[in-house]
């Protein structure tokens, strides 16, 4: 193992090197370790004249001996307890950016000796640790190839490769993890080529019987690289790593070497790794040319509809079916075309490809045909019993292939889902750019945005993400030039366009939140309703003027971005309904800076706020417009302007108010677009930074504690009542698209105390308690009771003195509640100690002062007058759409306050010409390395913990304002340089994956609030994940639940015998509501979700942390859910227009199916959310039911 250093600090200007070691020696003599060999130097400043403290550098044997040192005598311990004259030393992480002291490190080299025990000299590339440790040396390979299996026992290979001095060996890269690596060299003897993988990556290496080959496959395809090589054939110090986009694709490769010798020791290798080892293909084959192939695929696309060429590009390009599978499949997928059209051969081949998805097709269970060019006979499933059991890992045949297509044929045709009808103006077709290739995904519903409204034609359109192997965003790793390579991988499909369905799509645009996760809008020339062409340039181009902002690529973008926000279009204005109005302003006199107090606030009638209602809304029946709370404040898009409109009761007539700050540029629609509408306050939560801030702020540590003790208790008593279990899913925003949490809260109406077992509700909430703890253990998201989200406005009548808010929170069913006295109020993110402030809350308002905020409810309105508007104080925030945290609880309150941050605006980056959509292209690629928001956050967030001023320390001060440069960098173009950001080589424990033994690793004990929070919670939460797609308990078993609702409906004299056609009607509409659920669960990727998680809209996964791909995976899941959700509760009620005893009886004769369709021990997939559901329309019928008496 190498040396680790440690920093030292506190040193006095006489020590010595010699003092310092005789301080330091018996300190590491007492530390159990077997190597106590040690070296301290101190480091003399470059420059003779320099004022820096003296400081030095201790070398020690490993990092476990560094890490016990430190745990005994670090910075974060407190007092060190080791002095040199006279001075305490201070010792700390060695951080990125202080370079390792040579001298040091070959000292401590020559006092250990070099015997065959001694540690190994870093290598000359210092990405890699020396090899040795892994117990095998590079072995030489002869070629390799890409390719696919054609089930068990054959493998299609692609073109062979013959490099020049090839190898494979087994090596440790920084941070400790192995990596299988192949390295080569091609044409260029000076640049060597290597694909690597981490071995957790690797999933099995198989061998051929008596031939020196191996093939080894990888569960996402590993990382191409390059580099270059000095003269002696070393890798180059002055180059860094360059990525690189394969030549050849595929997730497995045969190697083939000159003996068996060596083949057996990269077998022996990976057995001890614990890699499954297996035989390897009885039969080798060559596939054949993949371009000639997609060449005759892509004219086929041309000819035919992108909805059908998309699924084709989808079996092919998600590796369902290889090019020849496909090829031959072709003359019947354009028969189906034919005899179907295109829309329902869309839906056709969306079928095939999820029995393709499916682990078996049993052809028991589907379908035969017999067909010609006109039409298909439906044949008995009986006669296909001589085909066997069509196993999908056996590599399928023409015929086979043909059996599954008109099965999913006649399924449709046979059973046409009415799930599947919803508008294709509500979907949208995704691809997920890979460094090795693309995957597709849809059509997928989607919220829609002004654009995809405006043309009405969305397969014109495609959302594409920009993704690394592994599903997460590409990052900066040391030492490899990734810039490059998104300059000519994902840089090229930018400006080159995307070739897909025999079309080229252009680069459109992004949205802000897209941006963010790299994702981008791609749009193919059409021509619109009126027979002119529309491109991407056109596109942009009829958005509006943008001279205002032109020079600035990025903001010229962020502009271009507010049309493709998520919105619902409301209504289309007059322009005499548009009213411009000034900001409110004032000076400060000592500064003279001026502060806009209503920056992206505007102000709506209470006419036209009514009619925006009806149109955002159209579907709430009578009883349920009742029952909700009206909306005061709404986040619009209107032409340029956007940001949030408040109801005023003193506007007359129709009519909107907009002022400059919410004008971003000169727009041409007239078409008010409503982002969202605020109809109830949202659930107040802690999290990390602001429990550090009030920890330093001197708030109890005790009372953070207790209140994540009472959710723990909440957490596991949430079983024992439906109130309980409503307030527990609502606060964690789950389950919105199944309505499980108004569901048991109408439940709880009639039964306070839950007495029953209900097996499907129960693992819904076992899946709640898993997120819910893992939210508390990772990211301190604590409820915090009777405080509110609240999304912030201005006072539009200057009522309110500096340092004031009025706040009236108003629930349905409930009386308002009107905040009165002192709170305390921030802003996420919280970074600055004075991004928490306390002001007052007025109350309610007397009558002459409450004409003008008698329309605002469920929002914070704050005072426009004062030297600075409070919302700037907070984290730099202002009202155009941000949230804003009251808490109500007085022991939260800090008991010493930090004056605020100036939060002064970063520079932005401007050109001397108008921007081009090339510049903006520079842009996102320059954005998806250099935006480091989440770098600085948690470098903040350690250092805090780490200094003893904690978040008032210089550093932590000085990340700060780099946060808030950060998050204004999608505007102003200007990133945090890298350089700026300390990298901490010991963290807090709260910063790691999980709460096990830290000894050995980059993670200390920390004795702050967070790290005792952090221990706190066990890991042992998680429990066996179940894929199963049959439920092993059944709906309702006592029928305890069934008793209630029957007694409930004949008390409204609601007959509870519904008819035997009506039964057999809802059964078909359960198992085609399965068979959607089905697809939804089993193509959302890798990991099939489970109805439970689906229900839940939660996916519990295997690791702690929720990354990328998983959190990208949970949207899609909850976009498909509540569309599906939704049309099922429509078909259960049979039309909004029916009464709502008609609906309550539908709805009970959907539950009674439910339950029939299984036993008293299981139920199959799709039962238990279909019955719920059921509940969910019966007792909102029963509560109109009770507001009619």
């Amino acid at each position: 193992m190498p040396p680790s250093h440690v920093f030292v600090s506190g040193l006095s200007t006489s020590s010595t090197t010699a003092s310092l070691s005789a301080a330091i020696a018996p300190h590491i003599s007492a530390l159990a370790t077997s190597t106590q060999a040690f070296v301290v130097k101190r480091i003399e400043p470059r420059n003779p004249i320099s004022d820096r403290p003296p400081h030095a550098v201790l070398v020690v044997a490993s990092e476990n001996v560094r890490l016990l040192f430190l745990t005994a005598h670090g910075r974060q311990q407190g007092l060190s307890g080791i002095e040199a004259d006279g001075r305490e030393l201070r010792f700390e992480a060695w951080i990125t950016g202080r370079p390792t002291h040579r001298a040091a490190e070959e000292e401590w080299l020559s006092k250990i000796g070099g015997g065959a025990g001694a540690p190994k000299r870093m290598p000359a590339d210092p990405q890699a640790l020396p090899t040795g440790c892994l117990d095998m040396g590079p072995i030489p390979i002869i070629l390799y190839s890409f390719g696919s299996w054609r089930g068990e026992k054959v493998f299609a290979a692609g073109g062979e490769t013959r490099p020049i001095d090839g190898q494979i060996s087994f090596e440790k890269f920084m941070g400790g993890q192995p990596h299988f690596v192949v390295r080569m060299k091609h044409d260029e003897p000076s640049m060597e080529r290597s694909i690597s993988s981490p071995l957790s990556n690797v999933s099995s290496v198989q061998a051929r019987r008596m031939k020196p080959e191996l093939f080894v496959t990888f569960r996402h395809p590993p990382t191409f690289e390059a580099r270059k090589l000095d003269e002696h054939g070393h890798p180059s110090k002055c180059d860094r790593r360059e990525r690189r986009t394969p030549l050849k694709k595929g997730t497995t490769i045969r190697f083939k070497f000159g003996n068996m010798e060596d083949r057996n020791s990269v077998i022996r290798r990976a057995k001890r790794e614990g890699i499954v080892v297996g035989e390897g293909p009885a039969k080798l084959v060559h596939q054949p040319s993949a371009p000639t192939i997609y060449g005759v695929l892509e004219a086929w696309m041309r000819n035919n509809t992108i909805p059908v060429s998309f699924q084709v590009e989808c079996l092919l390009q998600n590796s369902h079916l290889d090019g020849g599978q496909l090829l031959e499949l072709i003359p019947y997928i354009t028969k189906v075309v034919k005899r179907r059209g295109p829309q329902a051969t869309e839906k056709i081949l969306v079928r095939f490809k999820d029995q393709l998805i499916n682990e078996e097709t049993d052809p028991s269970t589907t379908f035969a045909l017999e067909d010609s060019d006109d039409d298909i006979v439906i044949v008995e499933a009986g006669n296909l019993q001589g085909f066997g059991r069509i196993n999908r890992q056996r590599y399928l045949t023409l015929d086979q292939l043909e059996i599954i297509l008109k099965s999913a044929e006649a399924a449709y045709i046979s059973n046409p889902s009415p799930f599947s009808d919803q508008s294709d103006n509500l979907v949208s077709r995704h691809v997920v750019l890979r460094p090795t290739g693309l995957s597709l995904l849809g059509p997928l519903p989607e919220d829609t945005n002004a654009i995809s409204r405006k043309y009405n034609q969305p397969s014109q359109f495609l959302r594409v993400a920009f993704r690394d192997e592994d599903g997460n965003t590409f990052r900066e790793l040391k030492g490899l030039d990734v810039k490059g390579f998104l300059e000519s991988h994902v840089g090229k499909v930018m400006r080159g366009g995307l070739s897909l369905c025999g079309r080229r799509f252009e680069l459109l645009a992004w949205s802000s939140s897209s941006l963010k996760d790299h994702i981008a809008y791609f749009v193919t020339p059409f021509n619109d309703t009126d027979g002119s062409l529309v491109t991407a340039h056109s596109i942009r181009s009829s958005i509006g003027n943008f001279s205002k902002v032109i020079h600035n690529p990025a903001k010229y973008m962020a502009r271009v971005a507010q049309v493709f926000s998520s919105s619902k279009p409301s209504i289309t204005l007059q322009p005499s309904q548009i009213i411009l109005i000034p900001d409110i302003e004032t000076k400060d006199p000592t500064t003279g800076n001026i502060s806009c107090h209503s920056d992206g606030c505007g102000l709506i009638s209470p006419a036209l706020a009514r009619d925006i209602d009806k149109a955002y809304s159209p579907n709430l029946s009578p009883a349920q417009r009742k029952r909700r709370v009206v909306p005061s404040v709404y986040q619009i898009r209107l032409g340029g302007a956007k940001g949030v409109v408040s109801v005023d009761p003193t506007l007359e007539g129709r009519i909107i108010c907009i002022r400059p700050s919410m004008s971003k540029f000169d727009g041409n629609s007239l078409t008010l677009d409503i982002c969202s509408a605020v109809a109830r306050p949202l659930p107040a939560y802690l999290n990390r930074p602001l429990i550090k801030i009030l920890e330093d702020l001197c708030v109890e540590p005790s009372t953070i504690i207790a209140l994540q003790k009472k959710t723990l208790a909440e957490i596991g008593r949430a079983n024992k009542s439906f109130g309980v279990e409503s307030d527990y899913i609502e606060e964690l925003c789950l389950a919105q698209a199944s309505r499980l949490a108004e569901t048991l809260r109408n439940l709880s109406a009639r039964l306070p105390r839950r007495n029953s077992c209900e097996p499907f509700l129960d693992r819904c909430l076992a899946i709640v308690g898993v997120h819910a703890r893992r939210e508390l253990k990772y990211r301190g998201r604590i409820p915090l009771p009777g405080c509110y989200q609240l999304i912030g406005v201005t006072d539009p009548g200057s009522y309110l003195q500096p340092g004031e808010v009025y706040a009236c929170i108003k629930e349905p069913g409930k009386e308002p509640v009107y905040l009165e006295g002192h709170i305390a109020i921030s802003r996420s993110p919280t970074m600055h100690p004075g991004d928490i402030q306390l002001v007052r809350a007025v109350g309610q308002l007397p009558e002459v002062v409450l004409t003008r905020f008698s329309g605002l409810e469920n929002c914070v309105v704050f005072s426009s007058q004062g030297p600075r508007s409070l919302p700037s104080c907070l984290a730099g925030g202002d009202l155009d759409g941000d949230l804003y945290l009251l808490i109500t609880n007085p022991s939260l309150f800090p008991t010493t306050w930090a004056e605020p941050a100036s939060y002064e605006p970063c520079p932005a980056k401007h050109l001397p010409r108008d921007a081009t959509i090339d510049d903006g292209i520079d842009f996102f690629l320059e954005y998806m390395l250099e935006e480091r928001t989440g770098r600085v956050a948690t470098a903040h967030l350690a250092l805090a913990d780490i200094e003893r001023k904690g978040v008032f320390s210089p550093h932590c001060l000085e990340l700060a304002n780099r946060h808030s440069d950060a998050v204004d960098y999608a505007k102003s173009g200007v990133p945090v340089p890298g350089r700026a950001i300390p990298f901490i080589a010991q963290r807090p424990d709260y910063l790691s994956d999980v709460a096990t033994k830290i000894e050995g690793t980059h993670y200390y004990k920390s004795q702050k609030v967070l790290g005792v929070l952090f221990r706190s919670i066990d890991e042992s939460m998680k429990g066996k994940r179940s894929t199963s797609f049959v439920s092993k308990a059944a709906l309702d078993p006592g029928d305890a639940l069934q008793t209630i609702l029957e007694g409930e409906l004949r008390g409204h004299h609601v007959s509870t015998s519904p008819s035997p056609q009506l039964i057999a009607q809802l059964h078909k509409l359960l198992d085609l509501f399965a068979d959607e659920l089905r697809i939804v669960c089993r193509s959302q990727g890798a990991l099939a979700i489970t109805e439970e998680e689906a229900f839940v809209g939660c996916i519990e996964g295997s690791g702690a942390k929720e990354d990328r791909p998983r959190r990208d995976l949970t949207m899609r899941m909850r976009e498909r859910t509540s569309a599906l959700f939704d049309m099922l509760r429509s078909k259960i009620k049979g039309g909004e227009d029916r009464t709502a005893k008609a609906r309550a009886k539908r709805a009970w004769a959907a539950y009674l199916a439910a339950k029939s369709v299984g036993g008293k021990k299981k139920t199959p997939f799709g039962a238990g959310s279909f019955g719920w559901l059921a509940v969910s329309v019966l007792l909102e019928s029963l509560e109109e039911l009770d507001d009619a008496w």
